[in-house]
């Protein structure tokens, strides 16, 4: 018959989970200094921890950046964790956005990396090869110099803008000091 060995850390974690015949729990005991519980079945550490020689489960993580507190038995927010994971976000939202399209005369223009580098060769060319741009979606909207100016103007407001909303949440985040103020910061 298999047994199970909890080996426990002072404040309830549940460091290990042994499990085996009787005997070689027993040496196990015997072999490491420490807290023991025997219990019926295996439990997670991730999922579970020992109050007064009972297991119990630990109630549902709010947020990826809260560290369960054994001594309390409750979920406590990190902040660092917390500003990193949010600064993460930030920044996945900030290259959607930057490399997600723009705006030009009532029409949406591609503005991936690709397109960026065409819009921009074909501007510094001065428009002899509009034919650059038109490949990656201003088509038959780019009929003059000018209007290969005003897309590269656009495109140029348009990654301006996502740089200067992308430094202000970042800001934001820095200054936080509570879990509200860090929950509020969107891109």
């Amino acid at each position: 018959m298999t047994a199970y060995l909890l080996y426990l850390s002072e404040d309830g974690r549940i460091i290990n989970c042994m499990s085996g015949p009787d005997s070689v729990l027993q040496a196990a005991e015997k072999e490491f200094e420490g807290k023991f519980l025997r219990v019926e079945e295996g439990y997670l550490a991730t999922t579970h921890y020992v109050d007064e020689e009972k297991v119990v489960e630990k109630p549902e993580r709010p947020k990826d950046y809260y560290e369960f507190d054994y001594k309390i038995k409750k979920w406590v927010p990190d902040m660092e964790l917390g500003k990193e994971l949010t600064k993460a976000r930030i920044q996945k939202q900030y290259e959607e956005a930057s490399l997600g399209g723009f705006e030009w005369g009532g029409v949406s223009l591609a503005s991936d990396r690709d397109s960026q580098i065409a819009i921009q060769m074909a501007v510094s060319l001065g428009g002899e090869s509009a034919e650059l741009a038109m490949v990656h979606g201003a088509c038959c909207m780019v009929e003059t110099k000018e209007d290969l100016q005003e897309v590269g103007k656009a495109l140029l407001d348009h990654l301006a803008s996502t740089v200067r909303r992308r430094a202000e949440a970042l800001q934001r985040v820095n200054d936080a000091t509570t879990v509200g103020e860090l929950e509020s910061i969107q891109f």
